[in-house]
């Protein structure tokens, strides 16, 4: 039970680094003037939305209701 409770929280924080990491390469590509390809942005993109994804994921794998 310990380790489902430790590998919930991996999850929920590796979720919320990849939001960041996510909204960070945006920023960059912004600053950089990386705008005139879409991979930059498609990847800075997937990187948020899986992030949320697995931050809900972990916050209601871990919940009791």
């Amino acid at each position: 039970m310990e380790r489902k409770r430790n590998i919930t929280k991996l999850l929920a924080r590796a979720g919320l680094l990849l939001v960041v990491a996510g909204a960070l390469l945006l920023v960059a590509s912004q600053a950089f003037g990386w705008t005139d390809t879409n991979g930059v942005q498609l990847s800075a993109l997937s990187a948020i939305i899986v992030g949320i994804a697995m931050h809900v994921g972990a916050l209601k794998a871990g919940s009791k209701y």
